[in-house]
């Protein structure tokens, strides 16, 4: 489902893909226990900052943390979420967050750091991608080697993951979801 809702026609018939995309977004909408059951996914990774905001490494990643599991794809997944909630047809994580802000679902306030994270947290991210000798290394940082106002940026960022997962949360009732 997460493919078909990032996905985009780069040739063909793109009234068929779009045709799809509507048809998900008509029978799912409506499904609140499926949508929460989607949701409950943003809770599968735990968010790499201790109770003291110290940040939490992984002895089997040669203690670094991964960013994408540690932050971006509860973000990712659970904007993606909302977006079927309310039928928001973009692919692009800003834009969904800008529409769902603009849709009254979350505030401006909430909809500005939840950018300013994502848009922190690709950036290391990134950084790291251009430094690893391999991609897949990318996703894993030490935050020690990081400057210390891209390490406070990222524990802010890791702090608004949390805030919104616990939106996420509160939103669909997950803690009723088995």
């Amino acid at each position: 489902m997460s493919i078909f809702l990032d996905a985009k026609s780069v040739a063909g018939d793109a009234s068929l893909l779009n045709t799809l995309i509507e048809y998900l977004h008509m029978i799912f909408s409506s499904r609140t226990d499926v949508l929460a059951h989607a949701a409950k996914a943003v809770l599968s990774f735990e968010t790499p900052l201790s109770l003291f905001s110290s940040f939490v490494l992984q002895k089997e990643y040669n203690n670094r943390l991964d960013l994408k599991r540690g932050g971006i794809f509860a973000l990712v997944h659970g904007i993606r979420i909302l977006s079927l909630e309310y039928h928001i047809t973009q692919t692009n994580t800003i834009e969904r967050i800008k529409e769902l802000n603009n849709r009254n679902i979350i505030d401006k306030k909430f909809a500005t750091e939840l950018i300013e994270s994502f848009d922190t947290l690709l950036s290391i991210r990134l950084k790291s991608m251009l430094e690893s000798k391999e991609l897949s290394e990318g996703n894993y940082i030490n935050p020690q080697k990081l400057e210390k106002n891209q390490r406070d940026l990222l524990k802010d960022s890791f702090k608004i993951i949390n805030k919104f997962k616990k939106f996420m949360i509160f939103h669909f009732h997950l803690e009723m979801v088995g």
